[in-house]
């Protein structure tokens, strides 16, 4: 007996929201100009985006800008160092 093999698909929305993602977490883009960007209408990249990541792109965006900052800040710099 063969058993029924179920071939890997990669989720095109997944790759385009993984895209979407780096472009609101390093532009300064418009959730419209994403959401274009990536092949979706701006309604249904919203829904899509909270869908998968639990939260609207704008949130995203807010979310890595403050850890980005959060890093920038924890960062000491010693310019009395020498090597």
């Amino acid at each position: 007996m063969i058993k029924s093999i179920k071939p890997r698909c990669i989720s095109f929305k997944k790759i385009r929201l993984q895209y979407a993602k780096q472009l609101l977490s390093e532009t300064g883009y418009s959730i419209g100009q994403i959401a274009n960007e990536v092949g979706f209408n701006n309604n249904y990249f919203t829904k899509l985006f909270l869908k998968y990541e639990k939260q609207l792109p704008s949130e995203y965006r807010t979310a890595k800008q403050k850890e980005s900052h959060e890093i920038i800040l924890n960062t000491s710099f010693d310019i009395t160092t020498q090597p």
